[in-house]
């Protein structure tokens, strides 16, 4: 079956669990704020991510490239 085939079901589905569409999909302001976040970032005018234990997220880091799951 082709992908163009499934393009109305997945369109039902999607209109019938609009939570699950709302994270596909940003507005127009929050793309703008996450692009100069990112800008900001890489300038070193905010501070870096962070993860789920609280360290900074910089994949530029060796620690990170070493300690990769491959």
């Amino acid at each position: 079956m082709s992908f163009l085939r499934l393009v109305p079901y997945i369109l039902i589905f999607l209109s019938r669990f609009p939570v699950l569409f709302a994270w596909a999909f940003k507005s127009r302001e929050d793309h703008w704020k996450q692009m100069e976040m990112e800008e900001a970032r890489k300038a070193g005018l905010a501070p870096a991510e962070v993860d789920e234990d609280g360290k900074e997220i910089n994949p530029h880091v060796p620690e990170y490239m070493s300690s990769a799951p491959w």
